[in-house]
């Protein structure tokens, strides 16, 4: 016995014959197609809408962390900068102080963040280093670089300045680099 089967049978279609009368009506037919191929081309439509939104909001959502990383690390690098301004400010503070003789005061102490009333001073010694020396409120010194040495003590402070700003510059790449490898193609901006 033959097994019963529910398919249906292929819809069976007869050729139009075209005529010169009926030659647009056979194109434009055919050129309609089906519902469901109207289905079918709003779905890839809205596909092809979501994956623009979707590459949109990840390009726009990278860049958006990507810049408040980098503000983030040039606010780190501006801090950093400052705290060597105000080492060149006290180092050149010193620096006129021990070429012109001085005289430690409160404002002196409160210059170098000093709570008490004693401090250990890196002061210049005979043979242009520096050494460290205890010295009080209310201590007086005649000025203690000799003016031929001048450019001596003035090289010195830019070259420790400079060797701060060079570290502080190298400290700035690293954090960035981390950055733009985190963030690949995104960091571009």
């Amino acid at each position: 016995m033959a097994n019963k089967s529910n398919v249906k049978p292929a819809k069976v279609t007869t050729p139009v014959v075209m005529t010169s009368d009926n030659v647009m009506d056979v194109i434009n037919a055919k050129n309609l197609g089906s519902s469901e191929m109207a289905t079918k081309i709003q779905e890839e439509l809205k596909n092809e809408q979501d994956e623009r939104i979707k590459e949109m909001k990840k390009t726009r959502f990278s860049r958006a962390s990507f810049k408040e990383a980098k503000t983030l690390i040039d606010v780190r690098r501006r801090k950093r900068e400052m705290e060597i301004t105000k080492e060149e400010l006290v180092r050149r503070s010193d620096f006129v102080k021990f070429l012109m003789g001085f005289e430690v005061t409160r404002e002196f102490l409160d210059h170098h963040k000093v709570k008490g009333d004693e401090m250990t001073l890196k002061m210049p010694s005979k043979d242009n280093k520096l050494e460290d020396k205890k010295v009080k409120l209310g201590d007086k010194f005649e000025p203690c670089i000799d003016i031929t040495d001048y450019d001596v003590w003035e090289g010195k402070i830019n070259d420790d300045i400079y060797e701060l700003r060079r570290k502080c510059d190298d400290q700035f790449d690293k954090e960035m680099n981390k950055v733009r490898l985190a963030f690949g193609e995104y960091y571009k901006w």
